[in-house]
């Protein structure tokens, strides 16, 4: 019995070093092109790349297009893309990365949050 409750207190006690970090978020636009800028993002079908400059580029999950421009505004990632020739609306979006998965929340961390994986 006592080794039982050793085994179980030894892996109650490693758990924590097994659980991966906590997001951080990016708050400045070196912290971005120097983190995500330039990487491939991919999310199920769907890849793009944001480059140091501005452009986005990649493909939608219909295998369209996706284009468009992305700024830094405070601390914010401000888009304005075109997915499969539909414009989507222009949305600052709050930027976390949590090892090779970056997560954007939309409306300014208030709305959804897509995850993307850096390859």
């Amino acid at each position: 019995m006592k080794r039982i409750v050793f085994i179980t207190c030894l892996i109650a006690g490693l758990a924590p070093a097994a659980t991966s970090a906590a997001a951080e978020e990016i708050k400045t636009k070196a912290q971005f092109v120097k983190q995500i800028a330039g990487k491939k993002l991919v999310q199920k079908d769907s890849w793009v790349v944001l480059s140091a400059d501005g452009k986005v580029k990649g493909e939608g999950p219909a295998k369209g297009p996706i284009i468009g421009r992305w700024i830094w505004e405070g601390r914010y990632y401000c888009r304005e893309i075109t997915i499969d020739e539909v414009l989507f609306p222009r949305d600052c979006q709050v930027v976390t990365r949590n090892g090779d998965t970056v997560n954007f929340a939309h409306d300014q961390g208030k709305g959804i949050t897509i995850s993307w994986k850096i390859e």
